[in-house]
């Protein structure tokens, strides 16, 4: 993604000689290709096979694997983000946006799982291979940004309606969430964390979380993976 100099190479040139819709069938097969191998294991020709194209075709377009897999990375969620970002906009509570991300972070409803059980194992391959893997590294830490951003932009609106504490940081609050739901993810084929997490969530920003929750009771069992 970074560092790529040759002409007409990586995802400049691919997105002005492929459709919208191709690359991201592209970089949604990295990401099942990722799920499944994990990132050390994962080939081009692994990729390729996946969607029925040849190495080289992708090697043209992204120049060189890890081009491919940290674009892929960015994917992974992006359409997630997408959707919690225009609920923001137009007008969701921040109360309702913040327990459901908490709740499809580490609860998923049935229609996420799928998602969900790939997101999570490309972003776990992720961080083991940031540290050997400056470019991985890089847009890791990117991407963590760009999420704690919008959470906290979330959370400071709810203080300015009245929603949440004011006297906490939403800065603070974020990273202590981020920090209890990354551990939650790697326990979640041991236990159910959701109700735990929700109740965190709750202490953390002085509201009841429950009353935004669209999971239902406690004892909704968590995917399996």
């Amino acid at each position: 993604m970074r560092g790529v100099t040759r002409p007409r190479s990586g995802s400049v040139a691919f997105a002005e000689a492929v459709p919208a819709d191709r690359k991201q069938e592209i970089l949604m097969a990295a990401v099942r290709v990722v799920a499944r191998r994990g990132f050390a294991n994962t080939r081009i020709s692994d990729i390729a096979d996946e969607i029925g194209v040849t190495g080289p075709l992708l090697l043209h377009y992204f120049g060189t694997k890890n081009e491919l897999i940290t674009q892929a990375l960015v994917a992974a969620d992006e359409g997630y983000l997408e959707g919690f970002l225009e609920d923001f906009r137009n007008g969701e509570r921040p109360e309702r946006l913040v327990v459901k991300y908490v709740e499809d972070s580490v609860w998923p409803a049935p229609e996420g799982r799928a998602w969900w059980a790939e997101a999570s194992a490309v972003w776990m391959n992720a961080w083991i291979t940031a540290l050997h893997d400056p470019s991985i590294a890089a847009v890791r830490a990117a991407e963590d940004q760009r999420w704690r951003d919008a959470l906290a932009e979330v959370i400071a609106q709810g203080q300015r309606d009245g929603a949440f504490d004011a006297k906490v940081d939403p800065n603070a609050v974020v990273r202590t969430i981020f920090a209890l739901l990354d551990g939650f993810m790697v326990q979640l084929v041991l236990e159910d964390p959701g109700e735990a997490s929700l109740r965190l969530l709750g202490s953390e920003l002085g509201f009841d979380p429950h009353r935004f929750s669209s999971r239902g009771g406690a004892g909704v069992a968590a995917p399996r993976r």
